[in-house]
């Protein structure tokens, strides 16, 4: 298994958050 970079961490917990706080943008 490979490691996940923080760059890429970070940016999964960002889109993540986004999708949180905007449930209706998920069909995007």
């Amino acid at each position: 298994m490979k490691t996940v970079s923080e760059d890429q961490l970070q940016a999964f917990i960002l889109k993540a958050r986004e999708k949180k706080n905007r449930p209706q943008a998920t069909a995007v």
